[in-house]
């Protein structure tokens, strides 16, 4: 079957002629085979139907003709797509999870040792030269988009990404750009989120890395947008990222938090609608978090944050302009005429969860559920639990001595149920 395309946008305005190569429920699992001849200028077509699970796409396209990846009028993708490759337009996609079949109950009794059930995330882009639109990723207990390592000059455009983040007990959001290398040495805007509708992903689990030796039992995860770097330190092998990033024209409404920066520098913050955010998420955090970032650019955002948080905080933030923000506190109307066919189609409710966290019984249940040994024991100091001896035979990178640091309001509910 032969096809026109025309118009690949920021990519190429080249006219060119390509084949489609048609997907389907039954014949997905042969992706690799199906895909085996593709050419840059081909078109990669789901068609309608569901599927239950995607192998990961690996395909480029070039400068002139990249390759289309796109979703049929009814195309439903209900696990974690990957896709790698450069030169590449990915559009029209549906891709649900089931963040709304997992409960409490089921998380944290796996706190410790978290199954790959509570940990799935919608869509993983790496990848240069990327346009990723008009996609719908929502309902995943992770993360919903990532962008990641080796991913340069991506543009994220028009997408609705939704109730995401719920249950991940690693610490993530709806967006994510994290620990990208970049292609070239240019300091240009490569890293682009624009015009997107990014709603209802927040935390609503303590989240733990076990390498840090310690979990701070708050919930400070659970955002909107995420773009996150490692250290200078860390990526020296690989060179700095020092490209820039730019997140313009966005609509992030009741987030646990809405735009964090962490370790990533160059970040041009422009014209968002920033609305209700600050969801779960235990402290301040209601808007944009600027931490461990220089020569970032604040200007003409809205930002309405929830009753009792911030709309913009700083921590070791250095060199950054701030200017003709509107901060307000009161309620608004939020326009979503540019998504209102989207939110049709794939009957989607731009509104807050309401989830409530109760803090207390979480800290509680998570200590009910260490993996204990006939050894295991406890010692407080101020508000600093130390656990000895757990039993970390089966989980990854869990030390057998771990600390958790309790809020000052449970420590004396930590000692009651633990009897110290």
């Amino acid at each position: 079957m032969k096809k026109l395309i025309l118009g690949i946008g920021i990519l190429s305005a080249t006219l060119i002629f390509g084949k489609t190569i048609e997907i389907t429920p039954k014949n997905a699992y042969q992706i690799k085979k199906l895909l085996k001849n593709a050419k840059p200028g081909d078109e990669i077509v789901f068609e309608d139907g569901i599927y239950k699970r995607i192998p990961k796409i690996k395909i480029s396209g070039n400068k002139a003709n990249p390759i289309v990846i796109r979703g049929g009028e009814k195309t439903l993708i209900k696990n974690p797509v990957f896709i790698k490759g450069d030169y590449l337009i990915i559009k029209n996609l549906y891709i649900k999870g089931n963040a709304d079949k997992i409960n409490y109950n089921q998380v944290i009794k796996e706190w410790w040792n978290p199954s790959n059930e509570i940990k799935k995330s919608g869509l993983y882009i790496e990848g240069r030269h990327v346009l990723v639109k008009d996609n719908v990723i929502c309902n995943f207990p992770g993360s919903g988009l990532r962008i990641i390592k080796k991913s340069d000059y991506v543009t994220v455009k028009h997408n609705i990404v939704c109730n995401n983040a719920w249950w991940s007990t690693g610490g993530t959001g709806g967006l994510i750009v994290r620990n990208i290398i970049q292609s070239d040495n240019s300091k240009k805007d490569k890293i682009k989120i624009l015009n997107n509708l990014i709603f209802s992903n927040e935390s609503r689990i303590i989240s733990h890395v076990y390498q840090k030796g310690f979990t701070k039992m708050v919930i400070d995860e659970g955002e909107g947008l995420l773009i996150q770097q490692k250290s200078d330190k860390d990526t020296i092998k690989n060179g700095h990222y020092n490209g820039g990033f730019l997140v313009k024209n966005n609509l992030l409404l009741y987030n646990g938090k809405a735009i964090s920066i962490n370790k990533a520098n160059n970040v041009k913050i422009i014209k968002n609608t920033l609305y209700k955010n600050g969801t779960t998420v235990t402290g301040k955090a209601g808007g944009i978090v600027l931490n461990t970032t220089k020569n970032d650019i604040i200007r003409n955002n809205l930002i309405v944050p929830s009753k009792g948080k911030d709309a913009i905080r700083k921590f070791l933030a250095k060199n950054i302009i701030e200017k003709n923000n509107l901060i307000s506190y009161e309620d608004r109307n939020i326009d979503l005429s540019s998504f209102e066919d989207m939110l049709r189609k794939y009957n989607l409710k731009v509104k807050p969860t309401n989830y409530k966290v109760n803090l207390k019984k979480q800290i509680l249940d998570i200590l009910k559920n260490i993996p204990k040994t006939d050894k295991t024991s406890f010692e407080l100091e101020g508000n600093r639990l130390n656990i000895y001896n757990i039993d970390n035979k089966k989980i990854k990178a869990l030390p057998k001595n771990y600390m958790l640091i309790i809020p000052k309001e449970y420590i004396k509910d930590v000692k009651a149920y633990l009897k110290l």
